[in-house]
């Protein structure tokens, strides 16, 4: 699954995103990880944990304007399971696999990973159509930010189509009034921002930038 984003910095929340079906509001907080070299960042991969339910990757895809990515996640308390699955993601992000795999503490373990930014913020996604969302988000020491987010259902996109899509879809939230002009277009994600503030050395190490 090809996951496609645009995320804006807001000064006011658009009116027009309330006509929208709210199918989430909750807290969330999302802790990264990496090696102390920041080999994952370098490399534009990301490993957190999602409200301490989920492990999620989010891997790079060949684009180097972090608009779309390859997302995976799995149930904390069903690694044990889907042990062969990480451990092939593990090894294609240059990370150790992890025998007999039951917890998050081993990968880190066996890795040296250790936490890189936390993450948390309040959300409200709305329904925007069947493969796409609209979140508002309060992200703590960060601000108030706008995701808007394609799911596609493929296993590569190259990076024409990827414009193709951002495009039509720029132009589907300008129509809706969900984009009225004066938002910040933000190319990087809620990490490499918190990195930018608080840790400018992992923030100059990663493949993002500003």
């Amino acid at each position: 699954m090809i996951e496609l984003e645009l995320k804006y910095e807001l000064n006011n929340i658009p009116k027009a995103v309330k006509k929208y079906e709210i199918i989430k509001t909750k807290e969330q907080k999302d802790i990264y990880y990496d090696t102390p070299n920041y080999d994952l960042i370098r490399k534009g991969n990301f490993l957190r944990i999602r409200d301490e339910k989920r492990l999620e990757f989010k891997l790079f895809a060949g684009d180097t304007t972090h608009l779309f990515c390859n997302e995976t996640d799995f149930e904390l308390d069903e690694l044990a399971s889907n042990s062969k699955n990480i451990n092939d993601i593990l090894s294609s992000i240059d990370l150790k696999a992890v025998n007999n795999l039951n917890c998050f503490e081993q990968i880190c373990n066996i890795n040296n990973l250790k936490v890189i930014a936390p993450i948390k913020k309040n959300r409200t996604s709305y329904k925007y159509s069947d493969n796409s969302t609209i979140s508002i988000d309060k992200v703590d020491d960060l601000g108030f930010f706008m995701e808007n987010e394609i799911m596609i259902d493929c296993e590569s996109l190259s990076d024409s189509e990827a414009i193709r899509i951002k495009n039509q879809f720029i132009s589907d939230l300008e129509k809706s009034q969900i984009l009225l002009g004066n938002e910040k277009q933000v190319n990087i994600g809620y990490v490499e921002l918190y990195l930018l503030k608080y840790n400018l050395e992992a923030y100059n190490l990663g493949l993002y930038k500003v």
